[in-house]
């Protein structure tokens, strides 16, 4: 006699449908764009992609950011001192294009493995530090939110039954 019940999915078929995988591929896409608007967008593939912030020697953009008045934080002495102190900002600078470059792509590949998560920390840390450098909280928000796709689908498997149990537990002692 078959149970009345949906059989349940394994995370591995949950995490392998299309729309995770789309959604993923979806921020790797993003990130793409992010670099390719920094450098080739802007300069081509010419000689004058060297004029470009982000890239080597400058490295200047995080500099410029800190320093232009559109996205300040006024109270941060972090950000006082990252903008006053030129090789902190251009490694922050490096580090982002090679964190947001990187680590997407490293994400995707990786895919439902618990080690996605060191790339995808990697990209939330990123995030949260401009989240406490520059005054564009939307958009910080939005990346460490877009860094949980990357979770396994196993964490989120353990912890249903954990909430049910909560709920099952509160039922049990408000019928009492």
């Amino acid at each position: 006699e078959p149970s009345q019940q949906p059989q349940q999915q394994t995370s591995d078929s949950i995490d392998a449908t299309a729309p995770i995988w789309g959604l993923r591929l979806q921020i790797v896409l993003m990130y793409v764009g992010t670099i390719l608007n920094r450098t080739t967008d802007l300069y081509g593939f010419s000689s004058n992609i060297q004029k470009s912030l982000w890239l080597p020697p400058k490295l200047l953009a995080v500099h410029y950011s800190l320093n232009s008045s559109f996205a300040t934080r006024d109270y941060s002495w972090l950000g006082d001192l990252v903008r006053t102190t030129l090789p902190i900002s251009q490694a922050m600078t490096l580090g982002a294009m090679v964190i947001e470059g990187l680590a997407p792509l490293f994400c995707l590949v990786l895919g439902n493995r618990a080690i996605a998560m060191v790339p995808a920390a990697l990209l939330a840390s990123l995030h949260f530090g401009l989240l406490v450098l520059i005054n564009l909280p939307n958009w910080q928000f939005a990346g460490i939110l877009a860094t949980t796709v990357w979770i396994p689908t196993a964490f989120w498997d353990r912890l249903l039954p954990l909430s049910t149990q909560q709920q099952q537990q509160q039922n049990d002692g408000s019928c009492k």
